[in-house]
């Protein structure tokens, strides 16, 4: 068990929440989480809240993993709000909404200096997969008009995207006059 005042949320490089730095009086620790329970672990633990964790010191595991600890169970200390993510289901695979985003480069574009797969058009997060952000972030900034369709996420599904926007898995980029299919 270990006590501390929530000091930030983390992302992924998808831009999903899926990690909460706890400051206690002897140390600071980033505890990773499953992005589809972000929802309830904003809730129950909003930022300089007092919470008491379970852990496993075994962290997330696959490419891309650190040494973080993996959060198992929450409770905020003042509301008594207690959550045990074991018990929140992932969701069902979903294919979203069909989405279009229209965008001018000069005005609708944001792309952070953070290495990621987003972007923001229009106030929507386009996420890309790694291989495609790679190729397609340096033109995206040159390009004047951009047009982006996809499949927008199911905002109720637990994920909750570090802008704080909808997001939206781009099919199709189109720069201009490119088209680029997203595979």
């Amino acid at each position: 068990m270990f006590e501390g005042t929530v000091q930030a949320y983390g992302n992924n490089p998808e831009g999903d929440m899926d990690k909460i730095l706890l400051r206690s009086e002897k140390r600071e620790i980033w505890l990773h989480f499953p992005p589809h329970t972000a929802r309830q672990v904003i809730e129950a633990a909003p930022l300089h809240a007092t919470v008491s964790v379970q852990t496993d010191r075994r962290g997330p595991t696959g490419p891309g993993a650190d040494h973080r600890c993996e959060l198992k169970a929450l409770k905020n200390n003042s509301s008594n709000t207690e959550i045990i993510l074991s018990d929140i289901s992932p969701p069902a695979p979903s294919a979203g909404t069909e989405a279009e985003v229209r965008g001018n480069a000069a005005h609708d574009l944001e792309i952070g200096t953070s290495p990621g797969n987003t972007f923001m058009l229009s106030k929507k997060q386009i996420s890309l997969p790694p291989h495609m952000a790679e190729e397609l972030l340096p033109l995206i900034r040159r390009a004047g008009n951009i047009v982006v369709k996809g499949k927008m996420r199911d905002s109720t599904q637990g994920f909750v995207s570090a802008s704080g926007h909808p997001v939206i898995q781009a099919t199709l980029v189109q720069l201009d006059s490119i088209s680029y299919k997203i595979r």
